[in-house]
């Protein structure tokens, strides 16, 4: 019972993510992030596109990217944390888009939110102390401006997929302004 208590967040995000691919063919349309969609009012689309995915090779990398991730931060947030700053990363993320992106016409994914959680867990445990967080921190940067200049590796992988880098740099963006935030609110003690 512990390993469900202490793993709830991620175990809860896991099955939901798992159901909405695995009905992929009924969901996927009605979650995705879709421009026009979402101007005509389809509000919800701005959260669920990063919980639905392309392709079960596309699930699997996030889900075991989110795992590695929740192994390094978990015990930093609340499970009520945990929701509130997922959602906040969808959210801004889409925003991004909205704003910045109007040739994006659709696009699934939570590898946008994974940057977020990198960066703003790794900004909370920097100011900590832990300094070897900065590693963590300068690849996601590198990593970055590599997709910015040379596009996605990830893009030879998922072969019938583009990978749209900007989520990416997007949710660094959210990311920092979420990290900053935190340690401004005071609740995170800085060393």
């Amino acid at each position: 019972m512990n390993f469900f208590k202490n793993n709830f967040f991620v175990l809860l995000l896991v099955f939901l993510t798992f159901l909405l691919e695995y009905f992929s063919s009924f969901t996927q349309s009605f979650l995705r992030y879709e421009r026009q969609s979402i101007l005509d009012g389809e509000l919800w689309r701005l959260i669920s596109a990063h919980f639905v995915h392309g392709s079960w090779e596309h699930f699997f990398m996030n889900i075991f990217a989110l795992i590695i991730l929740w192994s390094l931060f978990k015990n930093l947030f609340s499970v009520l944390e945990w929701f509130l700053l997922t959602f906040v990363s969808a959210l801004g993320i889409s925003l991004l888009f909205v704003v910045f992106m109007e040739h994006l016409s659709w696009y699934v994914g939570f590898s946008g939110v994974l940057h977020s959680i990198v960066v703003f867990g790794s900004i909370v445990e920097i100011s900590k102390g832990k300094k070897e967080f900065f590693v963590l921190l300068i690849f996601v940067i590198v990593k970055i401006l590599m997709e910015q200049f040379y596009g996605s590796y990830l893009d030879r992988v998922l072969a019938d997929e583009s990978v749209v880098v900007n989520a990416h740099l997007f949710g660094v963006i959210v990311g920092a302004c979420i990290g900053v935030i935190l340690l401004r609110s005071g609740r995170y003690k800085t060393k």
